[in-house]
């Protein structure tokens, strides 16, 4: 996520949807390794843009109410979870931002 929504996730404690991103919901990966990739390559930049990873482990239960992409982007696994659906997200667990940040190349 960019640093503005980091800082957003820090402040609220929960995951939401705003301009920053999709209205109808938000796109999870289930790894960090695939989270950071994902961050390096999508979308094509044309500056710099520096990024951070968020992280919540959501039990198993919960995950099949969320929709699921096998391969997204030729990436790996991921998970979409729609507007109506981050109460149950955010509700799940604590929700840490790392703390670093990484840095998306323009391309």
């Amino acid at each position: 996520m960019g640093l503005n929504e980091a800082e957003d996730l820090e402040r609220t404690g929960r995951f939401r949807v705003g301009a920053a991103g999709y209205l109808e919901g938000k796109w999870f990966a289930v790894s960090l390794e695939e989270a950071i990739r994902w961050g390096t390559l999508m979308p094509p930049v044309a500056r710099p843009r520096p990024f951070r990873v968020a992280t919540i482990d959501v039990p198993a239960a919960r995950l099949v109410e969320f929709s699921f992409v096998p391969r997204l982007d030729g990436i790996g696994p991921a998970y979409f979870v729609h507007v109506d659906q981050l109460a149950i997200l955010n509700a799940s667990g604590p929700i840490i931002v790392l703390d670093p940040i990484y840095q998306r190349e323009p391309r």
